[in-house]
């Protein structure tokens, strides 16, 4: 029996939003509890190709093609993928049927899935620094040096923001740029993540200073409140829904990533608090990150020159559309597309292959 949905106690308080749909709530968390799907058991796990410390390197190999073309007989373009740290990664592999990078890697392209692990167990786990310099920067120079194409470098939610940062210190090296629900105006008056982060900055801190952990429940529950309705409308949903369905399965795949996940080093949650939430340094130019040498390199996206795709959800609670938005004019060959969908659904949604894989594909085959 599963522990989520988390916290487990906001979403049984969720009935009282909904009274007309009370019964249904209750009956979909009950049905998510005892619901048989196993990811594990569903989807063959991927091959790590590299580590460093707790973060790995997950490898879905390009299917390789019968045609006999000159477009065939050279390599396509490896793709690079980053995820947030705030979840696990399966997002982007989440079953057969909603895996991004497989999906990808069957049209031909190798594909990366940068997995980060348990960071409470990391030595470079407590510093945004440290992971780029020593974990995001040589995970994507394996890539690199074992394909004679420079990558595509892929980022998702706060993993644009790594792969903005990744793109900016090695421009020379990559191909394309995509970026989904990439957070950069933390300010914007729609970001209501916001204040539910600064509020929570004394709890942060003081687990900061003892060298703990911020827990997957504690996050979620401010998650939760940037979009209390929605919450209660997908359990109604899923109380009224035949179990025995694909749908049901997919929902309870997507759910057990939401309420997946490891705790966080405190510490790194407070810098992350510290620098985009109250201090906006993406907004400002102001990002600099420690490169182990005698000052701070500023993450200079003026560096960015190579054609770069933004995907801005229009239904996102997490990522606001003009939080995202508020990219475009920093990267010089920037094209945005807006697409109806939400921060999840944009990857793993019956909708998800039209909206959003296949402009990626697409635009990472445009010369």
């Amino acid at each position: 029996m599963r522990r989520g949905p988390l916290p487990i106690m906001m979403h049984l308080a969720l009935m009282a939003l909904s009274p007309d749909k009370m019964k249904d709530i209750l009956t979909g968390l009950h049905n998510y509890h005892h619901h048989p799907y196993k990811r594990v058991d569903a989807l063959k796990a991927l091959p790590c190709v590299w580590q460093s410390g707790e973060v790995r390197l997950l490898h879905a190999k390009a299917a390789q093609s019968t045609l006999k073309s000159a477009e065939d007989a050279s390599e396509k373009a490896p793709i690079f993928i980053i995820p947030s740290f705030i979840n696990g990664s399966e997002i982007l592999d989440l079953t057969q049927e909603r895996s991004l990078m497989r999906w990808l890697a069957a049209q031909g392209h190798d594909c990366y899935l940068l997995d980060w692990g348990d960071l409470t167990q990391d030595k470079a786990g407590t510093s945004l620094s440290d992971l780029i310099m020593q974990r995001l920067i040589p995970a994507f120079t394996y890539v690199s040096q074992n394909h004679s194409s420079p990558p595509v470098i892929m980022g998702y939610c706060l993993g644009g923001n790594f792969a903005l940062a990744l793109a900016a210190l090695k421009s020379a090296a990559f191909s394309k740029l995509i970026l989904l629900a990439t957070p950069w105006d933390f300010h914007h008056v729609d970001n209501s993540l916001r204040p539910l982060l600064l509020g929570a900055e004394h709890n942060v801190k003081a687990r900061a200073s003892e060298n703990g952990a911020i827990t997957t429940d504690y996050l979620q529950s401010l998650f939760v409140q940037t979009d209390l309705a929605q919450s209660a409308k997908k359990y109604a949903y899923f109380g009224g829904l035949d179990q025995n369905t694909d749908a049901a399965a997919q929902f309870v795949a997507t759910e057990d990533w939401v309420n997946g996940g490891q705790p966080i080093p405190a510490k790194l949650i407070l810098e992350c608090i510290s620098i985009f939430y109250k201090d906006n340094v993406t907004m400002n130019s102001q990002w600099y990150i420690n490169e182990g040498g005698d000052g701070d390199t500023l993450i200079d996206l003026t560096n960015i020159t190579n054609s770069a795709l933004i995907f801005t959800p229009l239904n996102d609670s997490i990522v606001p559309h003009a939080s995202a938005t508020a990219l475009s004019p920093f990267l010089k060959q920037a094209t945005r597309i807006d697409i109806d969908t939400g921060h999840i659904g944009m990857l793993v949604g019956r909708h998800a292959k039209k909206l959003c894989w296949q402009p990626i594909l697409a635009f990472i085959k445009a010369p």
